[in-house]
């Protein structure tokens, strides 16, 4: 792949779906690092720990939508406090195995959140949003 980002933040409890989303990402070579959080207290902690060290945050975060503990929602509550001009840096996409109505309209009404998507990741998913979003060449 011709364009490529620094940084991916993948957040899923799920062991196989974090497996499965790096592999897709590793094959089509489309990051130089590939970050993975298996909850999102973690995730949110990784993002503080860049904004205080002056670390850019990842271009690209795919998390979950239903975790234990810190769901997808509770996490875009807690990234929402990070300074906006740091958060710019970042696209956002929920993941999520059942697409419910209720789910795509509270994601369209969040801002931060450019789309919810089916999980796993596949290179059609990724190629889309690299067409639509991503202009490093």
């Amino acid at each position: 792949m011709e364009r490529k980002v620094n940084k991916i933040l993948l957040i899923d409890d799920s062991e196989a779906i974090n497996f499965i989303n790096s592999y897709v990402l590793q094959e089509l070579d489309c990051a130089r690092e590939i970050i993975i959080k298996d909850n999102a207290e973690d995730a949110i902690a990784f993002l503080l720990h860049c904004v205080d060290n002056g670390i850019a945050l990842p271009e690209l975060i795919f998390i979950d939508i239903n975790m234990p503990r810190m769901d997808g929602w509770e996490f875009m509550d807690e990234y929402k406090k990070i300074d906006l001009n740091l958060r710019n840096q970042s696209l956002v996409f929920l993941l999520t195995s059942s697409i419910d109505p209720s789910d795509m309209a509270k994601a369209k009404a969040i801002e931060e959140i450019k789309e919810l998507r089916d999980k796993p990741i596949d290179e059609k998913l990724v190629l889309e949003i690299f067409d639509k979003y991503i202009n490093v060449h």
